[in-house]
């Protein structure tokens, strides 16, 4: 059941991932329609070189998937160099153990702190908070200190 309330939606139920192709890329139409074109370009001209080599055809087909792979690759490429941070409330000594031992695993982990102003904060009084930054690329190191330190960080 899907409940309308504004220009917000709510879902009822547990959360459904919807799974893209791609992490950073996002096709519109005209994206798409150019991928599409690339991928018939591709599939056309190896069907044609592989066909005048007396091979069959459909072998040459296969390069269709070459511009989709492409993309692909360039894109986890551009995704992996994005970086991350987790905050899960710890003072920034904890923060910083994990971040040294996430270097020393050769990880490029860094500690942002700072503190909140007391007319933001909750209490009054001014809060200080850490948190850990990485690259993507890296997430699943991270995944397993934070883990064995017994953080566990959300999904989305």
């Amino acid at each position: 059941m899907v409940r309308s309330r504004g220009a917000s939606r709510y879902e009822l139920g547990p959360p459904r991932r919807r799974r893209h192709p791609f992490r950073t890329a996002q096709l519109n139409v005209v994206g798409w329609s150019a991928l599409l074109g690339a991928c018939l370009v591709a599939g056309a001209l190896g069907a044609v070189v592989v066909a005048s080599l007396g091979m069959p055809w459909g072998w040459g087909a296969l390069l269709a998937l070459v511009p989709v792979v492409v993309v692909t690759v360039l894109d986890r490429r551009r995704w992996g160099g994005t970086s991350t941070s987790h905050d899960w409330g710890a003072s920034r000594d904890e923060v910083e153990a994990v971040a040294f031992e996430l270097q020393s695993m050769g990880v490029d982990a860094q500690v942002r702190s700072g503190t909140v102003p007391s007319d933001v904060a909750d209490d009054g009084g001014p809060q200080h908070w850490a948190s850990l930054e990485w690259l993507e690329r890296d997430s699943r190191a991270v995944d397993a200190v934070l883990e064995r330190h017994g953080i566990r960080r959300p999904r989305f």
